[in-house]
């Protein structure tokens, strides 16, 4: 029963919006109605500029740190629980319940999850993934790279599997998230504030399969 409040309490602190909050409140506009119509901090910071963008991302963040930090230090639950927790964390940020089962692209909330489970390894391809974006101003080329580089070095150092499997998991999330959008939309047409995506995008018809189920 404890493991299904932690399960459902992180799924409901992913789902909270808050770049759609953001835009909301700050300037009055509807973040999933504009640009690549995700309520992520890349298409806010597209959209509202740096500092804005900076706070969602900020939020973004802590939606996966949070649970974690609480279920692995106040109630002493093992990393493959907590590991579950933060996943849950980017799946609720990727399908909201407060937004039909829409949302971001999940790229930050699963960093923060990458980061807790094992920081030496987040930070040791951090300056790749850094990189990536800065030659290709492309953040989820920078995503790849960081996801990549974690998943084998966990793998290789023998370091606990509940990193590998949240590994495959968050990249198997973005994978349903991203890649057929990307295909569709490549980065020139997408990384300009005044792109609109289309409606009847891969993504928006795997948000409406969820969302009628």
């Amino acid at each position: 029963m404890i493991l299904a409040l932690f399960f459902i309490g992180s799924y409901l602190i992913g789902s909270f919006p808050s770049g759609y909050v953001i835009a909301k409140l700050f300037s009055g506009i509807d973040i999933h109605s504009i640009g690549t119509t995700q309520i992520g901090a890349a298409n806010v910071t597209r959209q509202l500029g740096k500092t804005f963008g900076a706070l969602s991302l900020s939020l973004d963040l802590l939606k996966g740190l949070i649970p974690m930090t609480i279920v692995y230090y106040a109630f002493n639950q093992p990393m493959w629980v907590t590991s579950i927790c933060g996943i849950l964390t980017v799946f609720g940020h990727d399908f909201s319940i407060f937004m039909g089962f829409k949302g971001g692209e999940g790229l930050t909330t699963s960093m923060a999850v990458l980061f807790f489970i094992s920081p030496s390894r987040f930070f040791l391809f951090a300056p790749f993934a850094i990189l990536s974006v800065y030659l290709t101003d492309y953040v989820t080329i920078g995503g790849i790279v960081q996801f990549w580089g974690y998943g084998v070095a966990c793998w290789t150092t023998g370091e606990p599997m509940a990193a590998v499997y949240s590994t495959i998991s968050l990249v198997t999330l973005a994978l349903i998230k991203q890649i057929p959008w990307v295909l569709k939309n490549p980065p020139s047409q997408f990384m300009n504030p005044s792109f609109l995506a289309s409606q009847t995008d891969p993504v928006a018809s795997v948000e409406k399969i969820i969302e009628n189920h």
